[in-house]
Parts: structure tokens; C-alpha cells; sequence
């Protein structure tokens, strides 16, 4: 096979985790099948927030960020237990999704189960900060979740333009 057709790596890691955006913040969502990543996911978007993928997040280094993105063709696609596949446009508007985001938190949902431990520890060399929470009623979550992920932001200077950490 000519040198230009082989098959190319273009990810650095693929993780069982949803991805969404929230104020230009890339949140890994990680947990075992059926902890609730994708119905969480779908309260976020309703919230206000952007989908980048579900169920398998591939991770690519882009200059100093690690940037996550999905498989083509599963774009604004949720897979919820209780419906089947859904698609978030359909649902909530075209803005609702995006195709990649910078990754810069981790929620983990049931840490004490082993796949969610075996995901934070390849999300451990992002050097991402992590929230480890329980599964309780979304809205609980949704809003620990936005506190949380606000309070990372870097704060503005509006009057000189400059953002601090």
C-alpha cells in the first residue's frame, strides 16, 4: 500500500467518556455504562451548554491544549438508555453543538467502580482538575457541575482586557 493511503493514528487516546462545552471549557464526563454521562450531557445542553461528543471521546494534542473530539458521522448524537439515540439539534437548536473542544475538567461520576478509576487514571497525564461526584437527581448535578466549572474560569479584567487564572 502506497505510503499516502495507510490508514493514519489521529488521536492520541480514545476514551469511554462523554464531552461537553461549557463557557469554552472542555468537561470529560467519565463514569461506567448506564452512571448517567449521556443523560447528564443532555441536561447540560438543555442548560445552555454545548455537546462535543458521547460515549467515546478521542483526545489530540494541538499545540499546548489537548483537544477532544468525536467519531464523523456521531456529531450532536446521545445515546440515552430510557430513548435510544437522540440528536441534541433536534432537540435544542443547531448552536447546541460543537465538533471539538479544549479539554479542561474532568467529572467523574461512581469513582468507586473500576472503569471509572481506569479512566481517571489515562485522564490523570492531561493534569485536568477533577470533580468526583455521586449519581443524585441531574438538576443537583447540572448545577454543582456549573458552579464548579465557573469557578475555574479565569477572571477578566475588563478594563485593561486581561484574563488572570
Amino acid at each position: 500500500m502506497p505510503y499516502a493511503l495507510k490508514p493514519a493514528v489521529l488521536h492520541d487516546a480514545s476514551l469511554h467518556a462523554t464531552l461537553v462545552e461549557m463557557w469554552d471549557c472542555g468537561v470529560v464526563l467519565c463514569g461506567p455504562p448506564g452512571s448517567g454521562k449521556s443523560s447528564l450531557a443532555l441536561a447540560l445542553v438543555a442548560a445552555g451548554h454545548r455537546l462535543v461528543v458521547d460515549d467515546l471521546v478521542l483526545v489530540r494534542r494541538r499545540c499546548a491544549r489537548w483537544q477532544g473530539y468525536g467519531v464523523p458521522g456521531w456529531e450532536g448524537k446521545l445515546a440515552l438508555r430510557e430513548r435510544g439515540v437522540v440528536d441534541v439539534r433536534d432537540l435544542h437548536g443547531p448552536h447546541t453543538t460543537r465538533a471539538t473542544a479544549d479539554l479542561g475538567a474532568v467529572i467523574c461520576l461512581c469513582t468507586d467502580l473500576p472503569e471509572t478509576t481506569e479512566t481517571t487514571r489515562r485522564l490523570t497525564r492531561y493534569g485536568l482538575p477533577t470533580l468526583n461526584i455521586q449519581r443524585s437527581h441531574i438538576p443537583q448535578m447540572v448545577a454543582q457541575i456549573a458552579d464548579w466549572v465557573l469557578a475555574l474560569q479565569p477572571v477578566t479584567n475588563e478594563s485593561q482586557g486581561l484574563k488572570t487564572a
